[in-house]
Formats: C-alpha cells, sequence, structure tokens
C-alpha cells in the first residue's frame, strides 16, 4: 500500500503516523512545506519512510498580506497535486492544509482514483471570516462565505474525514457531511521526543532562569493567539521581580511583543526565536507554568495541539481560552492546570500571584499531566484508526 501523509505544517505528532504506518509495512511518503513557517518535527528517512519538503525552494509564506497568501497557497496547492500526480498512491491523509491547496487535492485524488482523507484540524473557513471580520465587516463575510463553498467541497470530495474533537463533528453533521464518513481522532504528542526534564538544564541556565517563576509559551504565535494577554498580564505583574514569562515562538504575534516590550519597557518578558525541537524538552522543563492563549473566536475553530506537548512536559498547563474549548474541558477535567476565560486579566493576575506560593500544587497538577499523556498518547492505539481508515481502500 502506497500512503501519502501530508501535513502542510510539517508538525511532530502527525510525523508519528508515518513513521507508524511504514512500521506496518506500508511505502510511506510524507511530504510537508518547511515555508509554512510552523514548527516542524525532526524528520528523518527511514525503512519504508521518505521525507519530501515542498518548501524548501519556496519563499516564507508572508500571513500578513491575504494577496500575497491566496498566490502563495494556490501555488503550493499545484505543487503539491502535481507530487500526488506523480507519486500515484493508493491514499493520501492531508492535514493542516490552506483550503486552496486542500481543494487541488481533492481534486487530483478524484480524478486519478486516489482515497481521500481530510484530516480536519482547523476550521478553516470560519477562521477566514473571523479574523478578517475584525478588520472589515462585509470583507470578512464575502471572504468567510468563499472559504465557507470550497471547505464544504473539500469535505462532500474526501472519501472520508478525521474529525478531531466531537464539536468540530457536530458542524460537519450540521453540514450535511455523513456520519460514517467522519472517525474522530483526538490529537495526541509523541512521550518519546518528549522526555521529562529538570527545570534546571542547559536551557534555562543559558538564560538565566533557574530561579525565576517562569511562565512559558512555546510554539507558533499568531493573533488568534491573543498576545496581548502577555503584555497586559506582565504589565500588572511588573512589580514581582520573580515572575518573568518566557516566550518561544514564531509568528505574527512576535512582532507585536516584540514591539510592546519596547513600548512599555517590559522587563519580565524574554522573547526568544523557535528552538530546534531537540531543545523543546529542556524549554518546557525551565517553566513553572506553560500557557497557551486563544480568543474567544478562535475557540471555536481552533483545538490547540501545542497544550498536548504541555502535558508530556509534566509541567501544569495555565489556559487564557473559552472554557467550551475541547482542551480546556480536558484541561479541567482531569485536573491538568488552570483555565481562564479570554482577557480576564484581573483573575489571570490574582491566579498567577497565588500558584507562586503553590508549588506542591504545581507539582501535583504537573504528575497528573504526564500521567495523562502516557496513558492516552499511545501510538499503537492511535495507529490502529488510521489502519481502519486505510482498510476501507480495499473494499
Amino acid at each position: 500500500m502506497k500512503v501519502v501523509v501530508h501535513d502542510y505544517g510539517g508538525y511532530p505528532f502527525i510525523f508519528d503516523i508515518s513513521k507508524e504506518l511504514a512500521r506496518k509495512g506500508c511505502n510511506v511518503y510524507h511530504i510537508f512545506s518547511s515555508s509554512s513557517g510552523s514548527p516542524s518535527a525532526n524528520f528523518k528517512n527511514v525503512t519504508n519512510l521518505t521525507v519530501l519538503d515542498l518548501g524548501k525552494d519556496l519563499e516564507q509564506i508572508d500571513k500578513n498580506s491575504f494577496v500575497k497568501r491566496f498566490k502563495y497557497e494556490n501555488s503550493y496547492g499545484e505543487l503539491i497535486s502535481r507530487k500526488i500526480d506523480e507519486l500515484k498512491p493508493d491514499i493520501v491523509f492531508s492535514s493542516n492544509t490552506p483550503l486552496l491547496a486542500q481543494k487541488k487535492i481533492a481534486d487530483i485524488c478524484s480524478q486519478n482514483g486516489v482515497f481521500f482523507v481530510h484530516w480536519l484540524q482547523d476550521l478553516l473557513s470560519i477562521a477566514a471570516k473571523n479574523v478578517i471580520k475584525k478588520k472589515n465587516h462585509f470583507l470578512g463575510l464575502a471572504i468567510g462565505y468563499y472559504f465557507e463553498k470550497i471547505e464544504k467541497y473539500c469535505f462532500e470530495k474526501a472519501n472520508h474525514i478525521i474529525s478531531i474533537s466531537d464539536d468540530f463533528t457536530k458542524i460537519l453533521l450540521d453540514w450535511g457531511v455523513s456520519k460514517n464518513k467522519i472517525t474522530k481522532i483526538e490529537n495526541w504528542s509523541n512521550l518519546e521526543d518528549l522526555p521529562l526534564r529538570p527545570k534546571i538544564n542547559d536551557f534555562s541556565l543559558k538564560h538565566n532562569l533557574t530561579d525565576t517563576f517562569n511562565i512559558v509559551y512555546s510554539g507558533t504565535l499568531g493573533m488568534k493567539q491573543n498576545p496581548s494577554v502577555i503584555i497586559n498580564t506582565a504589565n500588572k505583574l511588573r512589580g514581582n521581580a520573580k515572575v518573568k514569562f518566557v516566550i518561544v515562538a514564531i509568528g505574527a504575534g512576535v512582532e507585536y511583543i516584540k514591539e510592546e516590550i519596547q513600548k512599555q519597557q517590559l522587563d519580565n518578558i524574554l522573547l526568544l526565536p523557535l528552538q530546534p525541537f531537540s531543545e523543546l524538552p529542556n524549554v518546557l522543563a525551565s517553566g513553572d507554568l506553560l500557557i497557551g492563549m486563544l480568543d474567544y473566536d478562535a475557540s471555536v475553530y481552533c483545538v490547540p495541539s501545542k497544550v498536548l506537548t504541555y502535558y508530556c512536559s509534566g509541567r501544569p498547563s495555565l489556559l487564557v481560552l473559552s472554557k467550551e474549548n475541547l482542551a480546556a474541558r480536558t484541561t479541567l477535567e482531569n485536573g491538568l492546570g488552570f483555565v481562564i476565560e479570554p482577557n480576564n486579566i484581573d483573575e489571570l493576575y490574582t491566579l498567577i500571584n497565588k500558584l507562586v506560593e503553590s508549588p506542591l500544587q504545581l507539582e501535583e497538577y504537573g504528575k497528573k499531566a504526564r500521567d495523562y499523556a502516557e496513558l492516552n498518547f499511545s501510538s499503537e492505539k492511535i495507529i490502529d484508526h488510521f489502519i481502519k481508515i486505510i482498510d476501507r481502500v480495499k473494499i
């Protein structure tokens, strides 16, 4: 069985699936784009597995320009569809893919009789509408309508859909997608790549983080992640010399934070570029709390997978997002951290001050987080869901 796993963003947990399918004897091509600007896995070829980077010769996507982004995503769609046509796989899993490119993947799979699996990570048409509406209400509605048509088209053309949450599944059903066409597979993180590390490690020593109370953010930081939460909270905490925000990130939100640090003269935020994947365990271990944020609108169409990585680190999560979001529900229901509704800075400030003086509670929540990851993030269990989908190709 020849399998293409296409993950535009190049995320580590999706590469796990390619490795597991290769171990099961499938001939796997794992395709990603390094020009996406997303954190990438530690890619390497192994038996039955070939890694292809379609973004190595492309300029990094400019997410701040709608016109440039439109052209880029359309061009990337042509590039990936040509590669699929060349490889002629039996099945394609495509995840984290811009809608213009996903449509081209759906079309080439349909033309060639390739079983196409739309792996739904974000509801991108809702995202586009909500983001653009904040700048121009009517333009947001128009673009949202346009992208909703494309997204629904991709769902219609897909032979099967992987949904990462019941919330997404409900929207799919409301949009007329057959229940028999959907498999729910929640995201996970790779425990093997995220061993437990002590707070005092090479990263924390290098950046003088061993004696401070560190609130760490790691990953992509766009505007939907509501970076103003960090600025506003850091401003209120500037009198507490013990607390430091450590932002290790890439994205539009980084520029915003950099500007605000200078404007407000904030010395309790350490802003660093994204570190190599091999350094991630040390980055997370340097934190006493690991923070994740989403504004209210983004909580509808996005489930932050970084939180699952946080669980693996054995540190409690501090989430500033809607309590209806899957990540928030999982964190609260299992005692893995704390959740504050967006923009409630006073409550967040009070909680942080309380937790600075509660090391035993943080240790307890961190242990529960790691235990949760060890119980639920078994690649052997997860791969069975994908094998069942692949078996549909043989019917």
